[in-house]
């Protein structure tokens, strides 16, 4: 009886064992080849350009060759640690855009008693890397708050409007009192973005006029309306080189305004980003996020400069800095 047993175990074992001989060869024959192919050394340099590009420091990098004979196609093994304000979700998002080829099979599995993430990535199939990625709760990134202050806003097309309105990060467009600015205010709050409100001579619109010939009593009620209008956001700006601020009545209008709690700022304190050419704009950016003798990081751009330079707003944002609402900035 026992050697039937035996004899009907060992006839399962090897009706399994060719089993699983055709179900891995009819995988291989099914199985998708690409003629194009990253080679290790690529798939590596894509990573570490990717971590780069996160504030991702060298000194949080260790590269140690692989030792393991049985994973022959792969060069290094990447430790990497990544700080608490990197969520591991957002780099693997940068990093799968940047090497997005259907070859290509990225997988990250977490192990239960160390809790490191241990990354492949496959080329054709083949493992061309692995980084073990640490989670360190006690280290930051180097980062800046930055704030951007968008004008001409209104003289962008409806089309360069929208695609401002739906860019990711947050700002401010600077909105002159009339009755067609308040209708963008709405808009604005829909996408949540802020406006702050410039004080300059192009004011229109009889109820928010502050002329210098104006009686106390109806340059207040103008102010009132004004108020009104633009709230939620306590921030206005002052034009210093406009003739509203040099009439004899203009410390009137400053006095009401900061008597209701009033963020009142001159034009000209704000660091401008505003060239003619993109290169120039944003070097300009890199610079002023930099510069530590600049305490107001809170930016002026023209609408379609801001536009023109996103892309260098997103690397910023890459590093770690943080982009912020002007109302919400503390240099103010």
């Amino acid at each position: 009886m026992r050697k039937k047993l035996i004899a009907h175990l060992l006839s399962l074992t090897i009706l399994l064992l060719v089993a699983n001989i055709i179900i891995d060869y009819l995988s291989r024959k099914n199985e998708v080849h690409f003629d194009k192919d990253l080679s290790a050394s690529e798939i590596e340099g894509k990573f570490l350009e990717t971590l780069d590009e996160c504030g991702i420091e060298l000194k949080w990098i260790k590269i140690k060759p692989n030792r393991d004979k049985e994973k022959d196609s792969i060069q290094n093994i990447i430790n990497v640690k990544i700080p608490a304000d990197l969520p591991l979700p957002v780099l693997l998002h940068y990093l799968q855009g940047k090497i997005e080829e259907p070859f290509i099979r990225l997988t990250a599995g977490e192990r239960k008693k160390s809790k490191e993430i241990v990354l492949k990535i496959f080329s054709n199939g083949i493992q061309k890397l692995e980084s073990v990625i640490t989670k360190d709760d006690k280290t930051l990134r180097n980062s800046t708050k930055i704030s951007f202050i968008i004008s001409g806003f209104n003289g962008v097309s409806k089309a360069k409007q929208l695609e401002l309105l739906k860019s990711p990060y947050p700002f401010a467009v600077e909105l002159i009192p009339s009755e067609k600015g308040v209708v963008m205010i709405d808009s604005l709050r829909k996408y949540k973005k802020e406006h702050v409100v410039l004080l300059n001579d192009d004011l229109s619109g009889k109820k928010f006029l502050l002329n210098e010939s104006f009686s106390n009593p109806k340059l207040l009620a103008s102010i009132k309306n004004i108020l009104t209008a633009y709230k939620y956001y306590p921030l206005y700006i002052i034009d210093t080189s406009s003739d509203l601020f040099s009439q004899t009545n203009y410390p009137i209008i400053e006095k009401a305004l900061v008597a209701n709690s009033i963020k009142l700022l001159k034009r000209n304190t704000f660091f401008s980003l505003d060239a003619d050419k993109k290169e120039i704009t944003a070097e300009k950016l890199k610079q002023a996020v930099f510069d530590l003798n600049l305490s107001n990081k809170t930016f002026l751009i023209d609408a379609d400069n801001y536009l023109i330079i996103l892309d260098n707003v997103d690397r910023l944002f890459r590093k770690g800095n943080k982009i912020i609402l002007p109302g919400d900035n503390s240099a103010f």
